[in-house]
C-alpha cells in the first residue's frame, strides 16, 4: 500500500485556497523526495468547478511530473492520485484497460 496523503476539496473557493497553496507546496517535494514516501490523493467534490482541476494538472505539467492519474468513476468524488519519484512505475495493464472504450478507438 501506497502512503497517501489525502486533500478533500469542497468546490467552496475560499476553503479550498489554503489547501491548493499546500498541495502545490508539495509538487516540488514530489519530484525530488526519493527517500520519503510521498503520494498524494486529491479528492474533488462535484461540485469543485473544472478551473480548479485545470489549475493542478497546469501545475503537474509544469513540475515536470508524470506520475498521476484520474478516477473518474464515482459520480459524486473526482479523484487525482500523484504518486512520488519513489514509487515511480508504469501502471499496470489490469488498471490501464479497465475502462471500456468506444468501438472502434484502439487501446
Amino acid at each position: 500500500m501506497l502512503p497517501w496523503q489525502t486533500f478533500q476539496l469542497s468546490g467552496n473557493t475560499f476553503a479550498d485556497y489554503p489547501l491548493l497553496r499546500r498541495i502545490e507546496a508539495e509538487y516540488p517535494l514530489l519530484k525530488t523526495s526519493f527517500d520519503d514516501a510521498l503520494c498524494l490523493r486529491i479528492q474533488l467534490h462535484k461540485s469543485t468547478g473544472y478551473a480548479t482541476l485545470f489549475r493542478l494538472l497546469d501545475h503537474l505539467q509544469q513540475h515536470n511530473l508524470r506520475n498521476y492519474w484520474l478516477d473518474l468513476r464515482q459520480d459524486t468524488i473526482t479523484t487525482l492520485y500523484i504518486v512520488g519519484n519513489k514509487y515511480s512505475f508504469r501502471m499496470p495493464c489490469a488498471l490501464a484497460t479497465s475502462a471500456r472504450l468506444p468501438a472502434g478507438v484502439p487501446r
